[in-house]
């Protein structure tokens, strides 16, 4: 009998730790850890609330185990949390919650991660001048806000950045977000300081000048031998969609080929039509890309695939730099990929004005208060080479910049030999889809 009634006893809270620092620090959305009894073994059947707000339970339960995300709207001070199994809730256990309670948080094993996605490790130390990537929990509040028990798509910034210091040096902080995928758990992006001494060294973080990160991490840091490229997307350079089997690329279209390994300059103005910068260089089955930019900041080089790659086939696509070419990249191919270039409404974050203009003029076509918000004047009345920006109306001859429309040939006729990659469009328009 006492067996057959354990299922449905009181469950009992006999512990609760933020699961970075594993102490009883805690604020809003922070990560917790939960120990005691009575927890049953569905996710599905707990209820846990805090303050009168609901908690989210991250993952499977166990009988005297689980873990959960605390509201992320929850006010400071002092509240109370019970758990609820099966219709029957625990005794209330007292929390206490604060602006911030940061801690190092291991992902897949590690807490840093090196640019090129490789964890930091002895054999593959954070190197000084190169950036890094801490996981955390506790960073406190984003902006916008994540619903509590969400994984956002993207990553989304804290209100507050928190200050870093490797081996006692200043770092300086690129990003401070909550990750991409992942429920409550941030991701602090840092540039390891120039000078800083080779071996395992203390890292320290802290937010709003005095909420020190617990408990003390240690990070390896040295000197790294170069590295070949390593590709990891290819996306169109208008949509932003990511070329898969189901989504081809076009010939002489625009695409960003996302690489780890590209080198510490990132090329200012556009390259075209040069085929390398700084020893980096892009080939589609050994025909050398056009490149627009080489932005190794941003793992990121925007490029021309070449017309002479067949619309119908699979492009093997190979980055180099000074130690040699990554590894093949299989692209498919496709006769059109069609993008319109797109530009962000400051009036309206969630717009994208096309990037068009009014025929044979400099005039943007954009809405009043798009052109408002940029500080464009109105167009009307305007010299034609005069930058500003006003709705189009019916009757508007109007230019639409595009890419992936596919090959270009001599009076569009596909019969004809298409234009040669790296070289421009005549002006006169003969050469065309």
């Amino acid at each position: 009998l006492l067996l057959a009634n354990a299922a449905d006893a009181q469950p009992v809270i006999q512990s609760v730790v933020n699961a970075g620092t594993l102490d009883a620090r805690f604020c809003a959305g922070v990560l917790l850890n939960i120990s005691g009894a009575g927890f049953g073994q569905h996710a599905t059947e707990v209820n846990i609330m805090v303050g009168g707000k609901q908690a989210a339970v991250i993952g499977s339960v166990l009988l005297s185990t689980m873990s959960a995300q605390l509201p992320v709207d929850l006010p400071l001070g002092a509240t109370k949390m019970t758990v609820t199994v099966s219709g029957q809730t625990s005794a209330p256990f007292d929390l206490t919650i604060d602006d911030f309670a940061p801690g190092f948080f291991s992902v897949g094993g590690h807490i840093f991660y090196n640019a090129d996605g490789s964890a930091v490790t002895s054999d593959q130390p954070a190197a000084p001048g190169k950036q890094v990537t801490a996981y955390l929990v506790g960073l406190g509040a984003t902006n916008p806000v994540v619903p509590t028990g969400t994984a956002p798509t993207t990553p989304i910034p804290t209100v507050v950045t928190p200050q870093l210091s490797v081996a006692g040096k200043g770092a300086s902080v690129s990003s401070s977000a909550l990750a991409a995928g992942k429920v409550g758990v941030y991701q602090v992006t840092f540039t390891v300081p120039a000078g800083t001494p080779s071996g395992n060294q203390f890292v320290v973080l802290t937010l709003g000048g005095s909420v020190r990160a617990t408990p003390a991490v240690m990070m390896a840091v040295g000197s790294r031998a170069p590295l070949a490229p390593s590709m990891s997307a290819v996306e169109n350079g208008a949509t932003f969609q990511v070329k898969d089997a189901a989504h081809g690329a076009a010939p002489n279209s625009f695409i960003s080929i996302f690489a780890f390994n590209l080198g510490t300059q990132d090329s200012t103005g556009n390259l075209f039509p040069a085929t390398s910068f700084n020893g980096v260089s892009v080939a589609f089955n050994g025909t050398p890309a056009p490149l627009y930019n080489v932005l190794s900041s941003l793992n990121q080089i925007n490029l021309v695939v070449p017309s002479e790659i067949s619309e119908t086939s699979t492009a093997t696509i190979t980055v180099s730099n000074s130690v040699g070419p990554s590894q093949g990249f299989q692209l498919t191919m496709s006769p059109v990929d069609v993008g319109i270039f797109r530009l962000t409404d400051p009036s309206n974050k969630n717009r994208k004005n096309g990037a068009v203009l009014f025929a044979n003029t400099a005039w943007r076509v954009m809405p009043a208060s798009m052109a408002a918000a940029i500080g464009f004047p109105p167009c009307t009345g305007l010299p034609a080479a005069s930058t500003c920006g006003q709705p189009a109306k019916p009757g508007d001859a109007i230019q639409i910049y595009l890419t992936g429309a596919g090959k270009a040939t001599p009076d569009g006729d596909p019969f004809k030999p298409p234009l040669a990659t790296g070289t421009i469009a005549p002006v006169d328009g003969s050469v065309r889809r």
